[in-house]
């Protein structure tokens, strides 16, 4: 009897000795926290962290060793209720659980929690995203967003937007004014080059058939500002050369003397014999 009595106390050190450790009995974790018995530290219990966090590693022996898991933030409070980790709003992502990251610029995100810059979506190409956390919104006619827009951009003048993904440069013969949706034809008798933001009158000494073509104006015609064809000299008076602007530019021809009086008039009229009539003669000599 007193043999047994003697040698229990040996016998409860080393069952204390041979108890597992925290990271033996719960292995499979970081899930939570042991507890110890303070003999020899031998764990007695296994108390879970706080919702939503969790240890790094095996082997923690307090709550503050628990942190907010991906897709949340905040540091771990046992008191709380129902936990200290709050949920990553939309727009935003937590890789490690320390602080909610905002999704950059012209990107988004709807959906909460999070964890990772790949679900951050680039705003689309019509669309623009104005806030990380919101549905992109679609670009309204007369603007245009490229990929990754954060604002509409008002379609400027001399390009139009017939399509939100882009702006296309005003092509020659017609104009785009500011905001356009589609190219507005010039008349004949302008001019339009290419980006246009309003139709130019054609020019003196050329005809513009069409509000993409110009014509410089053949011999013995003139062409005024603005013309759709050139106007022939008033017979017999003719232009030593092209690009007549005006009645002006007609002359009585050789072996003529006189004046052109007027868009369709001339007194030009035969030299008598017996004189001559040098070029643009308004009289003969003999």
């Amino acid at each position: 009897m007193f043999l047994r009595i003697y040698a229990l106390p040996l016998l409860i050190t080393s069952l204390a000795h041979a108890l597992p450790s925290c990271p033996e009995l719960f292995p499979s974790y970081p899930s939570g926290v042991c507890g110890t018995t303070g003999i020899n530290q031998t764990v007695t219990a296994f108390t879970a962290c706080p919702p939503n966090s969790l240890t790094t590693a095996a082997g923690a022996t307090n709550v503050t060793q628990c942190m907010c898991i991906s897709g949340y933030q905040g540091t771990v409070d046992i008191s709380a209720s129902p936990t200290s980790c709050s949920i990553c709003p939309a727009g935003t992502y937590s890789p490690s659980g320390q602080g909610c990251i905002t999704c950059a610029a012209g990107t988004y995100s709807t959906a909460t929690g999070q964890t990772s810059s790949s679900a951050c979506r680039p705003c689309p190409a019509g669309s623009f995203c104005s806030s990380p956390s919101a549905d992109p919104v679609p670009c309204s006619q007369g603007s245009y967003c490229p990929d990754s827009s954060t604002t509409q951009n008002p379609c400027p003048a001399g390009w139009y937007c017939n399509s939100t993904a882009v702006a296309t440069p005003c092509p020659e013969g017609a104009s785009c004014s500011a905001g356009s949706t589609a190219p507005v034809p010039c008349p004949a008798g302008t001019l339009c080059t290419g980006n246009n933001t309003a139709p130019s009158m054609c020019p003196q000494g050329s005809f513009c058939s069409s509000g993409s073509s110009r014509e410089i104006c053949p011999p013995n015609f003139f062409c005024a500002e603005g013309v759709t064809a050139a106007s022939p000299c008033p017979p017999p008076s003719v232009t030593w050369g092209t690009g007549g602007t005006s009645y002006l530019s007609c002359q009585c021809p050789l072996g003529m003397y006189g004046r052109v009086t007027g868009p369709t008039t001339s007194s030009c009229a035969s030299c008598p014999m017996g004189q001559f009539c040098p070029a643009v003669a308004t009289q003969c000599r003999c």
